[in-house]
């Protein structure tokens, strides 16, 4: 049997992690990320905020960039610590 759930969605739509940030934002975190692949989320936040483009803007959290990259499938792949050799 097909039925059609008859039921609303409930909550926000979803549209993506940045998509109520301006669009410049995200290009800007995409470009760096392609640039600097090893800055973290709090690397990115940080170089937002001292963005002259960006002063007077609202910014996105670090958890919320670091959900961006996870979303884009840009997370860096970290490799397991491991003990040094000692002499």
């Amino acid at each position: 049997m097909n039925e059609k759930r008859l039921g609303s969605r409930m909550g926000r739509p979803i549209r993506g992690t940045l998509s109520s940030y301006p669009k410049e934002i995200v290009e800007v975190l995409s470009s760096w990320r392609q640039v600097y692949p090893g800055w973290s989320p709090k690397t990115l936040r940080i170089e937002l905020a001292l963005d002259e483009r960006f002063l007077e803007k609202q910014l996105p959290s670090r958890s919320t960039i670091a959900r961006w990259l996870k979303e884009c499938q840009r997370v860096r792949l970290y490799e397991k610590h491991t003990q040094l050799p000692t002499a």
